[in-house]
């Protein structure tokens, strides 16, 4: 899987972005949870609302899911939430 960018751009994908993004071929429960997520109609996505939707369906201790999710929200790699990234997640 690639790296994510912190940039809004980089992380609101089309279906066809995802799929390149996650490197899978096009499958009905992939289409699924994306259609789930796309619940504005704009035909894109949050990439790391659609991942950590597809991590909550791996049965995982919650410790390893919420270190996952922490990952995806610190958006500065420095070990912490900040205001604006806790803003960011909220307005999610």
């Amino acid at each position: 899987m690639k790296e994510l960018g912190s940039g809004e751009k980089e992380r609101i994908m089309n279906y066809k972005g995802v799929l390149t993004f996650l490197n899978v071929d096009d499958t009905p429960l992939l289409k699924h949870l994306f259609s789930i997520f796309n619940q504005t109609g704009t035909t894109t996505v949050d990439i790391r609302l659609l991942l950590i939707g597809m991590f909550n369906a791996i049965p995982l201790p919650a410790e390893d899911k919420l270190a996952f999710m922490f990952h995806i929200f610190d958006q500065s790699n420095n070990g912490f939430i900040t205001y604006h990234e806790l803003l960011q997640i909220l307005q999610v």
